[in-house]
């Protein structure tokens, strides 16, 4: 009976092992959580753990972060020194607004890293809202992924190439030179990855653009920014939802976010990234084959 015990203990210890090993990425990410009152100034400002400050967030901190909540939306959100605390200002109170806090619910903001957090809500009976009705009310409040608004320091972007059905490339480098050259002042560098040569011969009758992944593509925060010229050009001017294929004609479904300044798939491009085992340096063609569908070639580095 004694042997049986022991067997049995050996075995759950295995399997405590194997379900450890098997956790995704994400929960090892550095996280903190809040209540969300109605009372006092709750709706005006949040307050960042000191402890985490100091642990996770650089000393040089920039003074813009990204709250994605659970639609997939994103907000911008001022920081700011208050006393000896860092606390999120403006912007804090519409992402408040828009989800209806206020009630006492668990907020848990996991950090991506780049001053971007996910944030889940949990309401007072401990579920999880999957689904969050946000009536958006300013135009502002959408995602600008500015080069200032991220840990710059850490990003190597790349300009995406649009090319006509003429088969006549132009770079947003070109498009925007005063753009390009912000851009590298804040950077302090120019941009190193590059287009392989089988994605930049590609042609097509299509409609595409090419581009060269980066970190911020393939790992946290997990966004790809479009041309602002292609969008324009070929697709709706409000959120909208597209389908990828590959060449084995899988499919997902990835939203596209907009804002004055930026077109950027969010909410399912990380499905489609980890899926497609996309790596930096890798070129992918965004081919425009139906309306609102893509098919997407990989060429990998």
């Amino acid at each position: 009976m004694q042997s049986y015990l022991e067997s049995k203990k050996k075995k759950m210890r295995k399997s405590s092992r194997d379900v450890e090993s098997n956790l995704p990425d994400y929960d090892n990410q550095p996280c903190f959580y809040k209540i969300a009152r109605c009372t006092g100034n709750a709706s005006h400002s949040l307050g960042i753990p000191p402890h985490f400050v100091r642990t996770h967030l650089s000393k040089r901190m920039p003074t813009r972060a990204v709250l994605r909540g659970p639609s997939g939306d994103c907000w911008n959100i001022t920081m700011c020194q208050q006393e000896k605390n860092r606390v999120m200002r403006h912007g804090w109170q519409q992402f408040y607004q828009d989800h209806s806090l206020g009630d006492d619910e668990f907020l848990l903001f996991r950090y991506n890293g780049n001053m971007c957090f996910d944030v889940q809500i949990f309401d007072k009976s401990g579920c999880e809202r999957k689904k969050v009705s946000i009536a958006r009310t300013h135009q502002n409040s959408a995602m600008e992924l500015k080069e200032e608004e991220m840990d710059i320091t850490e990003i190597e972007e790349t300009e995406p190439q649009v090319q006509t059905r003429t088969g006549k490339r132009k770079s947003t480098e070109q498009k925007n030179a005063g753009s390009s050259s912000r851009q590298q002042r804040l950077t302090g560098r120019k941009c190193k990855a590059k287009l392989c040569k089988a994605a930049k011969d590609f042609i097509s009758k299509f409609p595409h653009f090419k581009h060269c992944l980066t970190k911020a593509n393939v790992e946290n925060p997990f966004l790809l920014s479009i041309p602002t010229s292609f969008v324009k050009a070929n697709l709706p001017g409000a959120r909208t939802e597209v389908t990828f294929r590959t060449s084995e004609q899988k499919s997902w479904k990835v939203t596209l976010i907009h804002s004055e300044t930026n077109k950027v798939f969010s909410k399912g491009w990380r499905t489609f990234a980890i899926d497609n085992k996309l790596k930096r340096f890798d070129s992918c063609v965004f081919e425009l084959v139906a309306s609102e569908e893509f098919r997407v070639h990989v060429f990998q580095n």
